[in-house]
């Protein structure tokens, strides 16, 4: 199990390194919310979607914000995704990063069968491989502006249900999750900061 999500995490890393420099505005209108999502659906489905073996993903506006495996769809709220890009269009970026992670994990199944019981497990590994993702892209790179706003969103997104079954974890733990995948991203697979572990890899 360790070694699949370990090649699955290093074998689509790109060449260029992950930089902290602004979106360039030339290759998406961040001001255009539909087409940042194709951006980074798009992105998403030539680097873990392509090694993953992920069938082509849907995305449609909705009533709430989920993945459906039954249908390969992302659905997204419109308030939801309108509300995320007064936090900044980078917090859009990882809400739908994050929704495709999910996509990735029903791919290869194995990925998420061990914590068929365990939504926490599952939803922080998302955020990490969301973090991958986003560092993954060719087309956008993210500023230190970009990144504090994706960690504020995975912080502002978690919650204090320790008692539910739908518990997604409580925000540090979410943040946490998505810096490692940045990190790990970022550096091409050579930084494993102290959450790679816990997180990623989901021990």
């Amino acid at each position: 199990m360790k070694k699949l999500i370990k090649k699955l995490l290093l074998s689509f890393i790109p060449l260029s390194l992950f930089s902290f420099t602004p979106i360039n505005s030339a290759l998406v209108d961040l001001k255009d919310t539909e087409r940042l999502i194709e951006i980074v659906l798009e992105g998403a489905s030539r680097t873990m979607g392509k090694y993953a073996d992920a069938k082509k993903v849907q995305w449609d506006w909705c009533e709430d914000t989920y993945y459906d495996s039954s249908q390969n769809l992302i659905c997204l709220e419109k308030k939801f995704m309108s509300e995320l890009s007064e936090i900044g269009d980078a917090a859009v970026a990882f809400v739908v990063a994050h929704e495709y992670a999910h996509h990735v994990q029903y791919a290869q199944y194995q990925l998420i069968s061990k914590a068929r019981n365990n939504t926490m497990r599952i939803e922080l590994q998302a955020d990490c491989f969301a973090g991958i993702i986003l560092a993954s892209i060719p087309t956008i790179s993210f500023g230190p502006d970009d990144v504090e706003a994706m960690l504020k969103t995975a912080f502002i997104v978690g919650d204090q249900d320790y008692d539910s079954e739908y518990h997604h974890g409580p925000g540090e733990n979410r943040a946490l999750a998505l810096r490692s995948g940045l990190r790990f991203g970022g550096s091409k697979g050579k930084n494993k900061d102290a959450y790679y572990k816990m997180f990623c890899l989901g021990n």
